[in-house]
C-alpha cells in the first residue's frame, strides 16, 4: 500500500485500520535521529526489511510526531505501572536508559511528566 501525503494521526491510523502493516515517512525537520535502540539487531516478522517502524502520536499541543517501536514498549512498560529500574530488566537495559528514552519521548510529545505519555499514548491507541 501506498500513502502519499503528510503523515497526519487520522491519514496513518486510516491505513493501517485499511490493513497496511507499516507507514513510512521522513522525519521532520528537529526530531532527533533514531537511536540503534530504535532498530533490532536482526530484522524479524515485525520488521522484515529491518527497519523499525514508527507510530504517530499527537503531542499535546495537537501536532503530529511519533514513538518508536522500543518507545512503545517502554510507555506500555510505564502504563503497567513499571518504574525505570523494571522496565531496564525486562528490556535488558540500565535504568539511565529508560530515563533517557523517557525524557526524549516526553520532549518530543511536549509534556512534563509520565502520565502523560500514556495519556497521549492511549489516545492514539499505540498502548492498551
Amino acid at each position: 500500500m501506498l500513502v502519499s501525503g503528510p503523515p497526519t494521526v487520522s491519514r496513518v491510523r486510516a491505513a493501517l485500520d485499511a490493513g497496511a502493516r507499516g507507514y513510512l515517512f521522513p522525519r521532520p525537520a528537529g526530531l532527533p535521529a533514531p537511536t540503534s535502540d530504535d532498530v533490532p539487531d536482526e530484522p524479524g516478522p515485525r520488521w522484515p526489511h529491518g527497519v523499525a517502524p514508527v507510530v504517530p502520536v499527537e503531542t499535546a499541543d495537537g501536532i503530529g510526531s511519533h514513538l518508536s517501536a522500543r518507545e512503545v514498549q517502554i510507555v506500555q512498560l510505564v502504563a503497567d505501572g513499571r518504574n525505570n529500574s523494571e522496565i531496564g530488566r525486562v528490556l535488558g537495559v540500565s535504568p539511565l536508559t529508560v530515563k533517557s528514552h523517557l525524557s526524549r519521548i516526553s520532549g518530543r510529545l511536549r509534556v512534563t511528566d509520565r502520565a502523560q505519555i500514556v495519556l497521549l499514548a492511549l489516545r492514539a491507541r499505540v498502548i492498551r
